[in-house]
């Protein structure tokens, strides 16, 4: 007669005992079965993880794996008010995966929205510079041999380059482009896909003056320029996609001073020159030609749908105008700002304005300009989702809600009276 075993011997008797529905019996018997099963292969997996992939067991990989386990969840409650650091005047901001990004000439640091640094880089750079994109964040010594990789971890890669860094630029992909030089060209721009793989390597005699990176790393335009024998200047206007060797289009120019340029959506180009700013087709052809000759703009923001232009309007006078443009040449609005306009941007289908003493907030469409208070002159700001603004100075960077009236001119006067 067979024996039985420990677990048949006990199902056995709990079925004999008075009340018990043997079905139940069977099927917690089941369970109790299934239970080691997982037990034995959750080893099998422990066993092979620290065999075979030990090298991805990192102090920053965990700190990956707890990122949406933070207790200390943040929202427009928990802002910061004042977060104070050193006046070394060589600071440079950014706004990182909801983090405050503080660059200087020693390091970088990561904070969070409590005010807590979450991560320190130290280095030496002496003219220091960051891009910042939706998944990475690039930090490089302007006109120096060096820059870094960051995700909001860790720095992924640094690297010590044999010419000079003069620009980096960057898709949400995670595609960049790194312009440098070497003995032969005047200008290098190579590009790098997430894996820091060489994608293409585009030389030029000319000097590069800008480069743009679509959101989706397909596309990568090269603004570059030099001086003809009679003194004019001669642009150069070229689409490149990474991995092929023949550019979509390449434009020449023989007349302005080229300042930056723009990769649109659907494969277009925006560029500003001295006196003009123009539109490309994704084919290359000539959609725009605005020119501006006598004014010079104060600032020039694309998000890859629309372009805002800011002009003083007149010499001696407070307000500016700001004209903006969608990406098939058209003018939606021109829109008139109390104030002298500092830096611009694109966030949540507005433009935003740093002026003097106040962030102005513009309608695209309406026309309809808000405004924020602040201390007087910032050196730089970002807008924190749809609820907060971020205003950096030389020696602090202050966090405040946002509640955008018609005049905060008018607004400051009665708060005082």
């Amino acid at each position: 007669m067979a024996k039985k075993n420990f677990l048949t011997k006990k199902k056995n008797a709990a079925a004999t005992a008075p009340g018990v529905n043997a079905y139940y019996i069977t099927v917690s018997s089941r369970f109790g079965f299934a239970k080691w099963i997982c037990v034995a292969l959750l080893a099998l997996f422990i066993a092979f993880t620290v065999l075979f992939t030990r090298e991805e067991i990192t102090v920053n990989n965990l700190r990956y794996l707890l990122k949406h386990f933070d207790v200390n969840s943040v929202d427009s409650s928990s802002n910061f008010d004042i977060l104070k650091y050193d006046d070394n005047g060589n600071y440079t901001f950014g706004y990182y995966k909801d983090d405050l990004v503080v660059v200087s000439s020693t390091g970088v640091s990561f904070y969070d929205m409590h005010g807590n640094a979450v991560m320190n880089k130290s280095h030496s750079m002496s003219n220091p510079a960051l891009t910042a994109t939706e998944n990475y964040l690039y930090v490089y010594d302007l006109g120096n041999n060096a820059y870094s990789v960051y995700n909001s971890f860790a720095c992924l890669k640094s690297v010590i380059t044999e010419y000079p860094v003069n620009m980096i630029a960057a898709g949400d992909t995670g595609v960049f482009a790194v312009v440098t030089k070497d003995i032969e060209y005047r200008s290098k721009v190579q590009i790098y896909d997430k894996n820091f793989n060489l994608l293409s390597e585009v030389s030029k005699n000319k000097l590069v003056i800008d480069v743009s990176v679509s959101s989706d790393g397909r596309e990568v335009l090269i603004l570059s320029c030099e001086t003809t024998t009679d003194g004019e200047f001669f642009t150069e206007v070229s689409m490149v996609r990474p991995g092929k060797y023949e550019p979509a289009f390449t434009v020449e120019r023989e007349d302005s001073f080229p300042i930056s340029c723009t990769v649109l959506s659907g494969g277009g180009a925006g560029v500003l020159f001295s006196d003009k700013f123009i539109i490309y087709s994704p084919s290359g052809e000539l959609v725009l030609e605005y020119d501006f000759t006598g004014k010079t703009p104060t600032t020039y923001a694309c998000n890859g749908e629309y372009t805002a232009l800011t002009f003083n309007k007149s010499v001696i006078g407070y307000d500016s105008s700001a004209i903006i443009f969608d990406k098939n040449g058209n003018i939606v609005n021109d829109i008139t700002v109390s104030g002298q306009c500092n830096k611009s941007t694109f966030e949540n289908g507005y433009v935003f304005v740093m002026l003097t003493d106040a962030v102005a907030r513009l309608d695209i469409n309406s026309g309809e300009v808000l405004y924020e208070k602040t201390e007087s002159n910032p050196i730089d700001f970002m807008v924190r989702g749809g609820d907060s603004l971020l205003v950096c100075y030389s020696d602090r960077t202050v966090s405040m809600p946002y509640s955008f009236v018609p005049d905060y001119l008018k607004s400051e006067t009665e708060e005082e009276n």
